[in-house]
């Protein structure tokens, strides 16, 4: 945002949705869920190489034509 970045907003929600499935699986977990251990891995595995791989990586040419480091 302080950039200008026009995905930003898209962006954020993108992380909000993350940490709202953190706490689901958080939830699950207090409750005693036994099946949580590789649902979970699975989504953060997923989540990291899409979001670090496309989403990251989507905005990298914008920063760079911005002088940002």
């Amino acid at each position: 945002k302080l950039h200008g970045y026009e995905h930003s907003d898209e962006h954020e929600h993108s992380h909000r949705n993350f940490e709202a499935q953190l706490k689901h699986f958080v939830k699950r977990f207090e409750a005693g869920d036994d099946r949580l251990a590789k649902e979970v891995l699975d989504f953060l595995v997923d989540w990291l190489k899409h979001h670090i791989l496309v989403d990251d990586k989507a905005y990298t040419p914008f920063f760079t034509r911005k002088g940002v480091k």
